[in-house]
C-alpha cells in the first residue's frame, strides 16, 4: 500500500508538471469602473464565515453521529457505519452531475438551497431525541427512518454545498491577495475542525438535541447571508464627485 501511495504521489507530481499556465489578459477596464477592494475583501470574509456551518456539519458527520447514534439512541455501533456507507455512495453517484450542471452555475443559490437542505437534516437527526412516551411500539424502526432521512439530507446538501463553496473561494478572492485570502478559507476548515469535536461532545453531554439545534442555527444564518454573494458588478461606476 505504501509503494501504491507512492506511486500516486509521483503521477499527480508528473501530472502537474505538465501543466501550463498563462497569466490572465487584462479586461482593459479603467480602476475607477471596479468595485473596490474593500467590497471584496469584506465579501470574502463573509464567505469564510459562511463555511463554517460547512465545516462543522462535515465534522458532525465524523464525529457528532457515531457517539449520537450509540450514547443518546442506544443504537449499536454498526448504525454509524451503516450511515457513512448511505452518505458514502450518494455522494459518490451524485457529485459529479451536480457539480457539472447544477452547483457551479449560481453558486450562491447552491449554497443558500444545501444549507436549507442541511437545516431540514439536522432536524431529522434530532427527531428520535424528542420527548415522547417510555417504550413506544416500534421505536428502533422509527430511530433508524429518521437517521437514514437525515443522512439522505445531510448528502444532497453536502453535495451542493461543497462544489459551490469552492466556486466561491475562487470567483470571489480580491485581486493582489490570492494566496492570503486562499489560505484564510482553508484557515477555516482547520478551526473547524479542530474545534468541532470539542464543541459536539459538551452540547451532547447538555442534551442530545443541543448539537443538532446549534448546528441548524448557523445554517439558517448561512441561508440568509448567501445572497450577499452575488457576483460583483465589474462594470459598475462609482458615482461622480
Amino acid at each position: 500500500m505504501i509503494a501504491v501511495d507512492a506511486a500516486t504521489y509521483l503521477l499527480a507530481a508528473a501530472c502537474f508538471a505538465a501543466l501550463t499556465t498563462t497569466p490572465p489578459e487584462p479586461d482593459g477596464t479603467p480602476p475607477s469602473a471596479l468595485v473596490t477592494r474593500a467590497d471584496n475583501t469584506r465579501r470574502y470574509l463573509l464567505l469564510v464565515a459562511v463555511n463554517i456551518p460547512y465545516v462543522l456539519a462535515q465534522a458532525a458527520l465524523a464525529v457528532l453521529v457515531a457517539v449520537y447514534t450509540t450514547r443518546a439512541l442506544g443504537l449499536p455501533a454498526s448504525a454509524a457505519s451503516m450511515l457513512f456507507v448511505i452518505n458514502t455512495v450518494i455522494v459518490s453517484a451524485c457529485s459529479t452531475a451536480v457539480t457539472a450542471h447544477v452547483a457551479p452555475k449560481v453558486p450562491r443559490r447552491a449554497v443558500a438551497a444545501g444549507y436549507l437542505i442541511m437545516t431540514v437534516g439536522t432536524g431529522a437527526f434530532a427527531l428520535p431525541s424528542l420527548p415522547a412516551r417510555p417504550g413506544p411500539p416500534g421505536a428502533a424502526s422509527t430511530a433508524w427512518a429518521a437517521l437514514i432521512v437525515a443522512i439522505v439530507l445531510f448528502s444532497v446538501a453536502e453535495i451542493l454545498l461543497g462544489p459551490a463553496l469552492s466556486e466561491l473561494s475562487v470567483s470571489l478572492t480580491p485581486h493582489a491577495s490570492g494566496g492570503f485570502t486562499q489560505g484564510l478559507y482553508q484557515f477555516s476548515w482547520a478551526v473547524g475542525m479542530v474545534a468541532a469535536p470539542a464543541l459536539f461532545t459538551l452540547l451532547l453531554e447538555a442534551g442530545p438535541l443541543l448539537p443538532w439545534g446549534v448546528e441548524a442555527a448557523v445554517c439558517l444564518i448561512a441561508v440568509l447571508a448567501a445572497p450577499a454573494f452575488k457576483a460583483p458588478n465589474r462594470h459598475r461606476r462609482r458615482n461622480p464627485r
